[in-house]
């Protein structure tokens, strides 16, 4: 891991340039928009490796940050980036304020 967080997404042995399954895209699209630094570590379903299973029952998207815990799931991921990590006010935050 080099920077803050490190990204997990499917890759499809047959087209390993296909894109990301549409929960990958929603967490990078949140990452990319946030300009929060990450690496992207593509995952092969057909050899998911045993620390994916353990963390998140093999599926993805999955982060980890330093020192923190695997964290699974688009939903989580997008709030933690949103409010969780950076405590952001609402002028600076993707969503607007209700």
């Amino acid at each position: 891991m080099v920077l803050s967080s490190t990204h997990t997404c499917p890759r499809n042995a047959a087209n390993p340039d296909a894109r990301a399954g549409p929960f990958c895209h929603r967490a990078l699209l949140t990452f990319e928009a946030k300009k929060v630094p990450y690496d992207k570590e593509y995952i092969d379903f057909a050899n998911k490796p045993a620390w994916l299973q353990e963390a998140s029952g093999g599926k993805v998207p999955v982060i980890q940050e330093p020192g923190q815990p695997y964290m699974a799931d688009s939903d989580v991921i997008v709030v933690h980036l949103e409010v969780g990590r950076h405590g952001l006010g609402c002028q600076q935050r993707m969503c607007p304020c209700a």
